[in-house]
């Protein structure tokens, strides 16, 4: 996934790199089973928090409310980071073409042109 992969790499997003993901996922109810589209929100959720405990912290003085906001920051950071490598797992059952259920629509259209 290109957003956790960004996130990664830059330890943020900007506000463009998260409506490409809500807009890329959220037609994930029609082709996923619910498990996975609560993982979506979840990724989206986390990294909303990381972001929102990064801007908490930009400008206050070293101290321990700083360094608690910095550690949770950091928690959330490393969570994304260590989906990498399960995201894979988790979309490849839906990826083989054997699972494709085939579709006739000729039922359909034959009952309107007789």
């Amino acid at each position: 996934m290109r957003f956790v992969a960004n996130i990664v790499s830059k330890a943020t997003f900007e506000d463009a790199d998260l409506v490409e993901f809500y807009r890329q996922t959220s037609d994930a109810v029609f082709f996923f089973r619910n498990d996975v589209v609560e993982y979506l929100g979840v990724i989206r959720d986390r990294a909303v928090k990381m972001r929102s405990l990064a801007h908490q912290f930009r400008d206050l003085p070293v101290g321990d409310y700083r360094t608690a906001l910095v550690n949770k920051e950091s928690a959330e950071l490393m969570w994304l980071s260590n989906q990498l490598p399960l995201i894979k797992d988790i979309f490849l059952p839906y990826l083989g073409f054997d699972k494709i259920r085939r579709v006739s629509f000729w039922p359909l259209f034959s009952r309107r042109y007789p």
